[in-house]
């Protein structure tokens, strides 16, 4: 179960992989980790539908807790965490 693999202090590893080099995620960013992560789990998504550049800017912004325009690793760790209980 791919989500599992990341739970907890293992969301820094996939947080890095897909953050600029100033550790910080934009919408974009989060678009490919949530299409190449989380589509893949099929314990969340039943079909092969993926996240739209508009949608992940809406989760962006419920999750960005200071309101610039990008995810931190702790705001990451609440979306992931949240991302876990859909499971």
């Amino acid at each position: 179960d791919v989500l599992k693999r990341y739970q907890d202090g293992n969301f820094e590893s996939i947080f890095s992989r897909y953050a600029n080099q100033s550790l910080e995620m934009y919408a974009e960013h989060l678009q490919m980790l949530l299409n190449d992560v989380v589509i893949t789990d099929p314990s969340i998504v039943a079909d092969r539908g993926e996240f739209s550049l508009d949608s992940c800017r809406g989760i962006l912004m419920l999750m960005d807790l200071n309101a610039n325009g990008r995810l931190s690793l702790s705001e990451f760790g609440r979306l992931w965490k949240r991302l876990n209980m859909c499971k």
